[in-house]
């Protein structure tokens, strides 16, 4: 639930307090026309952004929607807060005395952030149905805007240089703020050269990433750090301070000033991020090599298919590796995906399309790697499992939103793996709970694993709030509901136990790795992981689990492959690094 406060307080700073400052502008015009306006726009805003939410979540390009936004946010801001500061010094200003200029770029400011937390609060309160995460959501906007009310009422108080230097300080941080987002979204839209590569340089500085959240913390603690510090002079001044006053004599050097900090804080704070930059775009120059042999040889033994997350050529892509040496040498395919599975002589591959308009896909691909269907899809991967025959495959994906906090709907449905037919939606299978009919408007399925003959498998179901193991019958066309509080079950290859993530509330922990022993149910928890794992568990063999996450360790967060016994004989490690969406072929 923290991580639900952060975004929507994030998200809030970025929408309130560039309005904050047109109102501390605003408040020293001869006109209060300006002022009058900006209440109207705020007030109008709340509506627009409900109604730009229902459109965004159904926009099938929301990284170009995204990065759109934040270009036309550079556009705004500069020559609205030069029109402002030229006005409080003049009699009458033709800008400030309509008011059409401070109601629309306030109304824009406010809706380009807060048209996301609608989609937030809407799967929250409407489709997830769950206090927590409401609260957690509305105490992020609520704070984002007592703060920003907060500075306009102190800002009264300030005299016009002061605010000028605040103005100025908030202009280096918010500038070099939206270039970065506008250029991250704009390689998640793939409008780019070597998009993927730079998209996953720049994703921990991105709107959502590790620091980029945190980042509009700047946006209030410069302002204030100009204000109180002492106006610079030039008799006994350190060097540093001259630079910067002068740096601030004019919007357009300040500009210059913002964009020029901007890269030099993202080239000093991550060197490690410059390093695998130029490993990347020395790679991308040249194309991966494909042989069929390689590939022959690669397979021919026990070994693990997964997807590479390495920032170079081969990001993306999927790469062979044995079994008993996983970290020795790697076959990379011509392969691409974002989530895929290989059991039974077939495999399952889940892709994205990003251009302008995004496009998903599965394919179904034999053991030489080559795709013999493509299935269109209505929604980003999520989930991808394929029966221990071949027979049978499965895919989960999200159909609106990108995440688990944002709008909750997913679609899983089964693959006929030899013909490449579509089998059916699990929602239309009748769904079983203690012997009677269970039925919701709101079920959604995920993460399925099969059982060793394919006509069973288990699965998630969330409905109300809640999520349940269910048992599923692929000839009945029927479930039934084991237990609850059960994500992305997944068999052991002996079919005797079930890993699964079980959601712990009241924790900054989301979920840990447990374990079911079959047919009792007993619950266990993995003790040599106690952190948060989202993903769906793959088993190397019978006593140990296999799941992607990020090394705490590593600035870019790159996702890596880490092992972990059941039976808690020692702490979790990392298998293979640079990896993720694991698939051991025995």
């Amino acid at each position: 639930m923290f991580q639900l406060f952060a975004i929507t307080f994030s998200q809030g700073l970025q929408a309130f307090l560039p309005v904050a400052l047109l109102w501390i502008w605003s408040a020293r015009a001869p006109s209060s026309r300006s002022r009058h306006a900006l209440l109207i726009a705020c007030v109008a805003a709340v509506p627009s952004s409900v109604v730009a939410g229902l459109l965004y979540q159904r926009a099938a390009h929301a990284a170009a929607i995204e990065a759109a936004l934040a270009i036309a946010a550079l556009a705004v801001s500069v020559p609205t807060w030069r029109r402002l500061d030229a006005a409080t010094t003049a009699v009458a200003s033709p800008a400030l005395s309509s008011g059409l200029l401070i109601a629309a770029a306030a109304t824009f400011f406010i809706v380009r952030q807060e048209m996301e937390t609608a989609v937030v609060l809407d799967a929250a309160i409407l489709q997830v149905r769950s206090l927590p995460a409401t609260a957690s959501a509305a105490a992020g906007l609520t704070l984002a805007a007592v703060l920003a009310v907060v500075e306009a009422a102190l800002a009264a108080r300030l005299s016009a240089a002061s605010i000028r230097r605040g103005s100025n300080a908030f202009l280096l941080v918010w500038v070099p703020l939206l270039a970065l987002y506008a250029f991250h979204e704009l390689c998640e839209a793939r409008l780019l050269p070597l998009s993927d590569l730079l998209h996953q340089v720049t994703e921990p500085y991105g709107p959502d990433g590790l620091y980029g959240r945190w980042a509009a913390l700047l946006l209030l603690a410069a302002p204030a750090v100009a204000v109180i510090l002492p106006a610079p002079t030039r008799v006994g001044a350190p060097a540093f301070r001259l630079a910067i006053a002068g740096a601030m004599r004019t919007r357009r050097s300040a500009i210059g000033a913002a964009c020029a900090a901007g890269l030099l804080a993202i080239a000093a704070l991550t060197p490690d991020m410059r390093i695998e930059t130029k490993r990347g775009l020395a790679a991308a120059a040249s194309p991966l090599n494909d042989p069929e042999a390689e590939i022959a040889a690669a397979v021919r033994a026990p070994h693990l298919l997964f997807r590479s997350t390495a920032l170079d050529a081969s990001y993306g892509r999927v790469v062979i590796a044995a079994l008993d040496g996983p970290n020795r040498a790697r076959t990379v395919t011509s392969l691409r995906c974002e989530r895929v599975y290989f059991a039974g002589g077939r495999g399952l591959c889940l892709d994205a399309d990003r251009g302008f308009f995004t496009t998903y896909s599965a394919s179904v691909f034999d053991a030489t790697f080559r795709v013999q269907r493509t299935l269109k899809l209505d929604g980003g991967a999520s989930r991808t499992r394929v029966s221990a025959d071949g027979r049978l495959a499965a895919f989960t994906v999200f159909v609106v939103g990108h995440a688990y906090s944002g709008a909750f709907s997913t679609h899983t449905e089964l693959v006929d793996a030899t013909a490449g037919d579509a089998l059916g939606n699990l929602e239309e299978f009748s769904v079983w709970r203690d012997g009677a009919r269970f039925e919701g408007a709101d079920f959604n399925f995920w993460g399925i694993t099969f059982t060793r003959d394919a006509s069973r498998f288990y699965a998630t179901l969330a409905t109300r709030g809640q999520t349940y193991l269910v048992e599923g019958d692929t000839a009945l066309r029927r479930m039934r509901v084991l237990r609850s509080n059960v994500e992305c079950p997944s068999l052991s290859p002996d079919n005797r136990r079930l890993a699964f993530k079980k959601r712990v509330d009241g924790t900054r922990v989301a979920w840990r790795l447990a374990m079911l022993e079959l047919p009792s149910l007993a619950e266990h928890l993995v003790s040599g992981e106690t952190r948060s794992v989202d993903d769906q568990a793959e088993w190397l063999d019978d006593g140990r689990l296999l799941y992607a996450m990020p090394d705490e360790r590593d600035p870019v967060h790159t996702p890596n492959i880490w092992v972990v016994p059941i039976d808690g004989s020692r702490p979790a490690q990392i298998l293979l690094r640079q990896a993720e969406s694991p698939a051991v072929v025995r």
